[in-house]
């Protein structure tokens, strides 16, 4: 996962990143065809790509790697998903592409679910929409912060809203849980108010390893703290 990237980060039971992935698959290219039926590409699956970088034994090195770079071109703009390593043991990272907008297609899946009664997943546990992600370190994460909040939070005092921030921090031991909640609780106006049982909006904020990735929703208590076993 880099700087840059928007998408889902899902979390699933020890030792079944596998077949989380495979399930989640199969959940996101079933909702992809409902919320983007005019998008034009595919999803790309754990499968996709396997023997296309089986290099023919009279191509050179030169043109083995161009041939990579060209197909990897051409995944960006054919596929919707990609699925990216996070090297965090129980967690898994899927980078979006356009027009695939993370918070509103992940709160689509799950008011679905919910509504519906439907249980599609056995291995997987929470799914958390990242609208952008950057280095885990203040500076890099405050100006991020600052992006994704200003639209949600007026500077107009007559127009209050609730918030609560939704930290986490995994397998990283300089950013801690109240250095999260301070960049994000310094550039909220201070006529907005907290509010951690029934807030109008949830930044959440997810730090694993060097990486920290950020949304904002006003689904996230409604729909069960994003955990797909409890809807």
């Amino acid at each position: 996962v880099e700087p840059g990237m928007a998408g889902v980060l899902f979390s699933c039971h020890r030792g079944k990143e596998k077949q989380s992935t495979s399930e989640i698959r199969k959940l996101f290219t079933q909702y992809a065809e409902d919320v983007y039926p005019d998008h034009g590409k595919k999803v790309m699956t754990a499968e996709d790509g396997n023997d296309e970088n089986s290099q023919d034994p009279e191509q050179s090195i030169e043109d083995a790697f161009q041939k990579e770079i060209t197909e990897l071109k051409d995944h960006e703009k054919t596929y919707l998903f990609h699925w990216e390593k996070t090297s965090v043991e129980c967690l898994v990272f899927m980078r979006t592409a356009a027009p695939v907008q993370p918070e509103q297609f992940v709160t689509h899946i799950l008011d679905d679910l919910l509504t519906k009664n439907l249980k599609r997943t056995r291995f997987t546990s929470r799914i958390v929409p990242l609208t952008d992600t950057c280095f885990a370190n203040v500076p890099d994460m405050t100006a991020l912060a600052k992006k994704i909040t200003a639209p949600f939070f007026s500077t107009d005092a007559s127009q209050s809203v609730s918030y609560a921030i939704i930290p986490k921090s995994r397998n990283n031991d300089k950013i801690k849980r109240d250095d999260i909640i301070q960049v994000v609780a310094n550039l909220i106006p201070s006529h907005h108010k907290v509010n951690l049982d029934n807030p109008d909006i949830c930044i959440i904020v997810e730090v694993f390893k060097s990486i920290c990735g950020m949304s904002v929703t006003k689904e996230y208590y409604r729909l069960k703290r994003f955990n797909i076993e409890n809807l």
